[in-house]
């Protein structure tokens, strides 16, 4: 049992003075007298009476006695726990942003060494639904990108079980506001409900101002001192010294990163640095409160992915590990071969689109193999015929293994295209650029590839095709520069510069980063026909989770798609129709808003002024009033305070009324 009001035990003082008056009451009897000249004997004899007398058994006394000791009973508010009325209905909001995986070290005798506030929160959830919503029906919202309803008016012990377990920390950008409105408007005009929010106190937006008709209060979930250190920024670039190309120049690259202390304590740990899982280098280092550093790492080894890792005891892990890839655009290094000196238009496009151009010349007929290259090139682009020496050997591998762009490859046996319509379809490659009034002399007559797809048509043949072989870029002009008018067009450059862009882009090892939940536009293969991010690395790894299948539309995959929630390195994968499979990686980040662990506000703030989240007058149930206990619980009583003062003051009367019979000295 709990007690709503200590404070009114006092009235419990009643009972000993009732009892004092009984002791002290004179005792008056009746005497026959013969004459009035006896009187003067009679007072005197009455007088001399003592008031300390013998308390006797008298039913009026017991009468009063219980009717003092209900009154204060009744006026201390006693509760049974569970056994109070619970509300019909209950709406619960779980708050799981993703300052609730923060660990701490378990409690002694539970068997784990530590324990998150998630896991408190589903055993927090589970006792109140066991205990004080016993018999309601459950309605449960959790936070996340948008508000989720995850069970509405649910009874079924077992359902809601199932629910509570797979409650899961979300690590994107959480919709608090958005959450306590919809359980505003959910139980807009209800009367017999109750929301109870399930929070740490890290509640990054203010709620204040959203006006429930039910009562609301808060059921913390502890927090306590949290230390966490995160990485804020990491990138790499290539380092000055590439950006000038030779045959016996280096490849290096330059990481900067920022670790910020948001804790309160000294933080110690140590940064290590990977390329494509290899460790590249790793540095002690320390943080004192509220630090923010930067650290410089040169001279790297090139990789496809930089992983750097922040190896410290921590309470927040989501931002320990950050990713990193080489920038597009930063470091092309184009491989030009051509038979002769090659077209001057096209070797001048490709320099004012940014590229380090390494040109190779050879010659029909010689069969000679000329060596590969020192620095092993970005792309490769092929102007006219094939070379023999490019279809075996270290030359095959090198053209399988990167992007490749030939252009009139089999224009010298072409034909006219005809007077016809040039057809584009909306592609990289053709942005804000336009073939009206472009001659074309010659169209190869080859076969189209099995890779192929034609993004630019004139008269039923394929003038340009882009695709994807064995998980690289192809690209493939269909006529020779030398038949065509186009390098004299203004278009020109525009083609070349988006021709080396997504042959670059498509090849890459990194997609980019993105927050956790959140929508971005993902280059997807127009041939894929399967799709899904796979955890390679992270949060995400450590947590086994599955592919996720990326979100199909009427005509094939949708260009915006949703972020995994849970932060790490996944990889894009597709599936083309010939089968063949690629890889590009995607770094998600978590908000890092939640990383800082410093700004827990207490209950009594997060929504409204008090004690308890208690809406304004107007807006509050009829009938309704909340009471807090000694140990902080708070309890709904419904119209138990002025039933109370009616029943105090009519007990009053009652001894008011019997207060002749007392002095009469007549009892029953």
């Amino acid at each position: 049992m709990q007690i709503g009001s200590w404070a009114s035990l006092w009235f419990g003082l009643t009972l000993p003075a009732i009892i004092l008056m009984y002791l002290f009451k004179r005792t008056y009897m009746d005497i026959p007298v013969t004459s009035h000249l006896l009187w003067r004997r009679v007072l005197r004899n009455v007088e001399a009476n003592r008031p300390w007398q013998k308390l006797q058994n008298r039913l009026l006394l017991w009468l009063q006695l219980l009717a003092a000791a209900l009154l204060v009973v009744a006026l201390m508010q006693p509760v049974l726990p569970g056994g109070s009325k619970a509300p019909k209905h209950v709406l619960l909001i779980a708050d799981v942003s993703g300052s609730m995986s923060t660990t701490k070290e378990a409690p002694e005798g539970d068997g784990e060494e530590y324990s998150s506030r998630m896991s408190e929160m589903k055993q927090a959830i589970r006792t109140f639904i066991h205990n004080e919503a016993a018999g309601s029906e459950v309605t449960l919202l959790a936070t996340g990108s948008e508000p989720e309803v995850l069970l509405a008016g649910e009874m079924d012990d077992s359902r809601l079980t199932e629910e509570i377990d797979q409650l899961q920390p979300f690590y994107g950008k959480t919709a608090y506001r958005e959450t306590i409105s919809l359980a505003a408007s959910l139980t807009r005009g209800e009367t017999d409900t109750e929301v109870v929010v399930f929070t740490d106190g890290d509640w990054k937006e203010a709620s204040q101002d959203i006006l429930f008709d039910v009562p609301v209060r808060v059921q913390p979930i502890e927090a306590g001192q949290a230390v966490n250190a995160a990485i804020q920024q990491f990138g790499v670039k290539a380092a000055q010294e590439d950006k000038v190309s030779s045959a016996s120049s280096g490849s290096h690259v330059t990481g900067v990163t920022t670790i910020l202390n948001s804790s309160n304590e000294r933080v110690e740990g140590a940064l290590n640095l990977y390329g494509d899982g290899k460790l590249l280098l790793s540095r002690q280092v320390q943080w004192e409160p509220k630090q923010r550093a930067s650290y410089t790492f040169n001279r790297l080894e090139p990789a496809k992915v930089y992983r750097l890792q922040l190896d410290t005891k921590d309470d927040y892990h989501a931002d320990n590990e950050a990713y990193a890839f080489l920038s597009p655009g930063s470091n092309k290094r184009v491989l030009f071969i051509a038979e002769g000196e090659g077209n001057w238009f096209l070797d001048k496009g490709l320099r004012l689109a940014g590229a380090e151009v390494v040109r190779l010349q050879w010659k029909s007929g010689d069969g000679q193999t000329p060596p590969l290259p020192a620095v092993t090139p970005d792309l490769v682009v092929v102007e006219g015929s094939r070379p023999p020496f490019l279809s075996s050997g270290a030359w095959l591998k090198l053209s399988q293994q990167h992007p490749l762009w030939e252009i009139g490859a089999s224009s010298a046996a072409g034909q006219q295209p005809g007077i016809g319509k040039i057809e584009m379809l909306n592609h990289p490659v053709t942005r804000y650029v336009s073939f009206d009034g472009i001659y074309i002399d010659r169209i190869g007559t080859a076969d189209q590839p099995a890779w192929a797809q034609a993004i630019v048509s004139a008269g039923g043949k394929g003038v340009i095709w882009a695709g994807t072989e064995q998980g690289q870029p192809r690209l493939q002009f269909n006529f020779s520069l030398e038949d065509s008018d186009l390098p004299l067009k203004p278009e020109f450059p525009i083609l070349i510069s988006n021709s080396l862009a997504w042959l670059e882009s498509s090849a890459g090892a990194g997609i980019g980063r993105g927050t956790a939940g959140t929508a971005m536009d993902v280059p997807v293969a127009l041939d894929a026909v399967q799709a899904s991010w796979v955890p390679v690395s992270g949060l995400a790894a450590e947590q086994s989770r599955a592919a996720i299948p990326l979100e199909k539309g009427k005509q094939g995959f949708v260009s915006m798609q949703r972020l995994p929630d849970v932060p790490g390195l996944y990889a894009l994968e597709q599936k083309g129709a010939d089968g063949q499979t690629s890889r590009r990686y995607l770094a998600v980040t978590p908000d890092p808003a939640e990383g800082d662990l410093q700004v827990q506000k207490s209950p009594d703030k997060l929504f409204a002024p008090g004690d308890s989240v208690v809406p304004p007058t107007e807006h509050r149930t009829a009938g309704a009033s909340q009471t807090q206990t000694s140990s902080g619980q708070e309890i709904t009583l419904q119209d138990a305070l002025p039933w109370m003062r009616m029943i105090a003051g009519a007990v009053l009367l009652l001894i008011a009324a019997e207060w002749g019979v007392y002095q009469r000295g007549r009892s029953i």
